[in-house]
């Protein structure tokens, strides 16, 4: 028994120190906050340098451990990786390229206007709204943890 109980603590501090300081791990990703204020294609662009996306949320759970570890952080809202090209009729899709199947939105859907064409999650109830890119907010970004795995 006193195996085991070492053996897990082991690798839970292992699994742990995955991640970069100050991220959190999540179904083998690490979820990356940056509090900077920054457009929708800055901050892709930011997530991309760290070898991932914007975060993309495939289910309610993913979702809710996204909500739950932004409350540590300031802002009322924070970008996440789903985008449109409305003036082309592309539909919503993740920045990441996997599949759509899952959303959020708010109780009353998002406005759709062609200038909402970026989405982001509110600190408060975990739901999200679109905007447009040119709105500036604290962005989630999502990497694989073996980009830095030793």
């Amino acid at each position: 028994m006193l195996f085991v109980l070492i053996f897990l603590f082991i690798n839970f501090q292992f699994i742990s120190t995955i991640c970069p300081n100050g991220s959190f791990l999540y179904q083998s990703n690490c979820y990356i906050f940056n509090s900077t204020e920054v457009g929708y294609e800055e901050a892709e662009l930011t997530c991309k340098n760290y070898g991932g996306h914007l975060a993309s949320i495939h289910n309610a759970f993913e979702n809710s451990a996204l909500h739950s570890a932004s409350q540590n952080y300031t802002g009322t809202s924070f970008w996440i990786g789903a985008r449109r090209y409305p003036y082309e009729a592309i539909p919503w899709e993740w920045t990441d390229r996997t599949s759509w199947d899952f959303t959020d939105w708010g109780p009353y859907g998002y406005i759709n206007s062609p200038v909402n064409d970026c989405a982001h999650m509110y600190v408060t109830a975990g739901d999200w709204d679109a905007s447009t890119k040119y709105d500036t907010l604290p962005f989630v970004c999502k990497v694989h943890a073996d980009r830095f795995s030793l």
